[in-house]
């Protein structure tokens, strides 16, 4: 009894164990199937943090760009890591200039073209992602490369639900791109429209500007059509639509004040005063009176109240000319004006606001006056936030035909002369003459012409005397224009990366040469880094 009794025990425990093995089973099966799920989930996880960070540094790279090609090249180099075809190009649709600009092999190519409608038809009725046959591209102006393949994967972007343009990529008969792939590179392509159409925008400004430059070789009453006038030309586009003090750097007789002007011309200031002061006119008691005011009674013969210039000038622009010979204590006040915007009149208590842009110029080394303390380093730092560097008349010769008979024109006109132009004698006694006056004095050798010429052509009796004393150009003298002109170049190379932050593709912009023309130059002068102005 007891036997059958301890077997039903045993038996019933033996169930009861078994029973709880399978529970623990069941909740082993559970936990591993949770944590797989949480490994997977995990896993999602981490895959989408590591595409949130590098679409988080592919759109911060973007934004760090500037010009079409740089993006567009960045944008190619980027996708050809995603997919598997890597034959690609970008066009980016510019139809205020009726042209598709396309970007491949790190250049910048624009077609323009009669009737491109076809093609952007074809593009906005795509989507996100489409293909194009070969037989139909063949007609789109496509890049060379691409016309050979059977088909274009195209990839559209837009910009405020406008079409700006479209990735294409020649896929290869055993085409193995992935739809991951192509998720990758519809997102991405997403991210930079803004930027593409920001460049957009800067290189049609660019164009119109060289456009406009070659078509009137003048700009806001600057003369010249020389690469390094270019340069300024483009700065002075630049820097006009903010408040952005600028320094003006050029020897007497450049043009700097033409310069300046140019500036404000440009600006939103436009419609209000000019203000034109030339430091180097004034004692020092005196500037600090014409830049301030005074009150009545400030010093002797201050008979009555003055409103200096800068109060003049309120709403508009301060032009401080030959900023370098300003006195210790002016360039106090000057400092607290740049960086409180407020003055003092001369003997008053009164701060008062004014609200006015500061250009400045010198023909000076400040860097030298900073060093053995005649000019206050703080001051300099606040003065030469944009530098522009205006080129002498000798470094840019081929515009002095442009200008001698600008001033010709206007001489003739003045003095009621019929004088029809310049004899080729008269005009190579320009060309090799060494200008240390610069324009101004070329202005002068031309009233001089007019007023004593008596034929309808200047000849070169009629130049004063300086000009005369010049001998004939020699070979030797030839040879020697030719090394000044390899040496001006290099100094223009120099000139524009410096304006440029040392960025050499918006130095290849500004010169309006391709970046691989640029690297050319580069390495035939041996110019590492640009020496900063």
């Amino acid at each position: 009894h007891l036997d059958i009794r301890g077997r039903e025990e045993v038996n019933s425990l033996t169930d009861a164990f078994n029973s709880m093995l399978d529970r623990l089973k069941n909740y082993l099966a559970r936990i591993r199937q949770s944590s797989e799920q949480l490994e997977s989930k995990h896993t999602e996880l981490d895959r989408a943090h590591k595409q949130l960070s590098a679409s988080l540094s592919f759109s911060q790279k973007i934004a760090a760009l500037s010009s079409l090609n740089e993006i567009g090249d960045y944008i190619i180099k980027t996708l050809k890591a995603v997919v598997q075809c890597r034959n690609m190009t970008i066009a980016v649709l510019d139809e205020k200039r009726n042209a598709l600009l396309y970007i491949s092999a790190n250049t910048l190519t624009p077609i323009y073209m009669e009737g491109f409608s076809g093609f952007v038809s074809q593009l906005k009725s795509i989507g996100d992602f489409g293909w194009l046959p070969s037989s139909r591209s063949d007609s789109l102006s496509v890049p060379e490369h691409l016309s050979y393949t059977r088909r274009l994967a195209v990839f559209p972007f837009r910009y405020e639900n406008s079409l700006l343009g479209a990735l294409m990529v020649a896929c290869t008969e055993n085409c193995h791109c992935l739809k991951n792939e192509l998720n990758v590179v519809v997102s991405l392509l997403s991210q930079t429209a803004g930027a593409l159409n920001r460049a957009l925008v800067s290189e049609r400004s660019l164009h119109t500007l060289r456009t406009h430059v070659e078509e009137t070789a003048a700009y806001c009453d600057i003369i010249g059509r020389d690469p390094k006038l270019q340069v300024v030309y483009q700065l002075i586009e630049d820097v006009a639509p903010t408040d952005t003090t600028v320094l003006i750097l050029g020897e007497s007789g450049t043009g700097k004040e033409l310069v300046a002007k140019a500036i404000h011309q440009s600006s939103e200031r436009h419609g209000n005063a000019f203000v034109v002061i030339n430091c180097s006119a004034y004692p020092a008691t005196l500037l600090e009176s014409e830049l301030f005011g005074h009150e009545k009674g400030a010093f002797t013969g201050a008979t009555r109240q003055k409103i200096g210039r800068f109060e003049q000038a309120h709403g508009g622009t301060v032009f401080l000319d030959e900023i370098g010979d300003v006195s210790p204590t002016a360039q106090i006040k000057l400092l607290r004006v740049l960086q409180n915007h407020t003055i003092e009149r001369v003997g008053g208590e009164r701060s008062i606001n004014v609200d006015v842009r500061i250009l400045a110029a010198t023909n000076r080394k400040l860097e030298d006056d900073v060093k053995s303390g005649h000019f206050r380093e703080d001051l300099f730092y606040r003065l030469n936030v944009i530098p522009i560097n205006i080129p002498p008349l000798h470094e840019r010769r081929n515009d002095i035909p442009l200008l001698a008979n600008h001033f010709l024109e206007h001489f003739a006109r003045e003095r009621n002369k019929n004088l029809t132009g310049i004899s080729e004698e008269a005009m190579r006694m320009l060309l090799d003459h060494t200008w240390p006056g610069n324009v101004r004095e070329l202005e002068n050798s031309i009233e001089h012409a007019v007023v004593l010429a008596k034929s309808n052509k200047i000849q070169p009796g009629d130049f004063p005397s300086s000009l005369q004393a010049i001998k004939p150009v020699v070979p030797e003298i030839q040879k020697a224009a030719t090394l000044t002109m390899i040496e001006n170049e290099e100094q223009l190379i120099q000139d524009a990366l410096a304006a440029c932050a040392g960025n050499r593709s918006a130095a290849a912009t500004r010169l309006g040469i391709s970046r691989s023309t640029l690297y050319e130059k580069l390495k035939k002068y041996r110019i590492k880094k640009p020496t900063l102005h």
